[in-house]
């Protein structure tokens, strides 16, 4: 806001904007305080056009002096908002050697057979990352390519896991009572507890599996247990 423009205004357009701008900058005013800026006479001189523009105050303040001390104010926010921009630019490419490493762990620690196509896309994508940055270049395309491997592969594992817990609730419901007669007290009472938790959660477990999987677990037997991959997702 410049000395032309703030004398062009109406009371109500400069004690508009001002309002706004300590609004905007008193949230902020800790975070400044420790940055060094001198945000509290600031925002002391924006209470006190306030004050002035909404009656409340006889003593009128320099609006042109106070309009040249928030331009010089914003100014030097501005630039500091681009050396944070460039700090967490610099952040975010140092962290991408770390996750490619986390990546390409995850990548040879996949054994199953059907893994072996994504650990081997997943491999590649880690490769022409690390030979872009050997280039001096941000990878951002290797990365978001590893970022949708990695979720899909993510979303592979959760339907694992839900598979796998749903298909030993299933087991051990369909278990008679002999079969429970023989269990150890101790550890009867935490399978208990386990199914206990399972049918308060069975509808959400079931209804975040495909439904090629739902069927399949609601269509087994309790003799089909006994079958080699019954528990197996």
């Amino acid at each position: 806001m410049d000395d032309d423009a703030a004398e062009s205004m109406s009371h109500q357009e400069l004690l508009g904007q001002v309002r706004a701008f300590r609004d905007q900058l008193r949230p902020r005013a800790d975070y400044l305080r420790e940055l060094g800026f001198a945000v509290d006479s600031v925002l002391a001189e924006c209470d006190g056009l306030i004050a002035f523009l909404e009656g409340g105050s006889e003593a009128g303040p320099d609006i042109a002096g106070l309009c040249a001390k928030l331009a010089a104010f914003h100014s030097e926010l501005r630039g500091f908002a681009g050396l944070e921009r460039q700090a967490e630019r610099a952040k975010a490419i140092g962290s991408i050697p770390g996750l490619l490493d986390a990546v390409e762990d995850l990548a040879q620690r996949l054994s199953r057979p059907e893994d072996a196509r994504t650990a081997t896309s997943l491999q590649a994508e880690v490769e022409a990352a690390r030979q872009r940055l050997a280039r001096g270049e941000v990878p951002v395309e290797e990365m978001a390519d590893l970022s949708l491997s990695t979720n899909a592969q993510a979303a592979e594992l959760s339907r694992r896991c839900h598979f796998q817990a749903a298909a030993l609730a299933l087991f051990w419901e369909s278990r008679p009572p002999e079969w429970w007669a023989g269990v150890p007290a101790e550890q009867r009472q935490k399978l208990e507890e386990f199914l206990g938790s399972w049918r308060a959660e069975r509808e959400k477990i079931l209804g975040e599996l495909p439904i090629a999987d739902r069927r399949r677990l609601e269509a087994l037997r309790p003799e089909d247990f006994d079958q080699p991959g019954a528990l197996e997702p």
